[in-house]
């Protein structure tokens, strides 16, 4: 799926997100992972796999299409997301 984000648009994705890789396609995105001490800057090209539970934040520093790609392994259903504004 294929997710265009305006400007400071917020994407959330809580839940068992474990698998699903986030691909930035335009623009720039900044990352952030429950329990993740570090930030996760992604531009044109780059891509970030979730390798473990918790809530994660996604904030387009300007206008940005963000691919989430399928998880290697079944889907459980307790993942969500949402977008926002900040």
């Amino acid at each position: 799926m294929e997710l265009l984000l305006e400007k400071r648009e917020l994407l959330s994705i809580d839940g068992d997100a474990e698998g699903l890789t986030l691909r930035c396609l335009d623009g720039e995105l900044w990352l952030t992972q429950a329990g993740d001490s570090r930030d996760h800057i992604l531009k044109r090209g780059d891509g970030f796999t979730v390798r473990k539970r918790g809530l994660i934040q996604v904030l387009a520093g300007a206008e940005a299409r963000v691919r989430m790609e399928e998880r290697t392994r079944v889907a459980k259903p307790s993942m969500g997301w949402q977008l926002g504004w900040g």
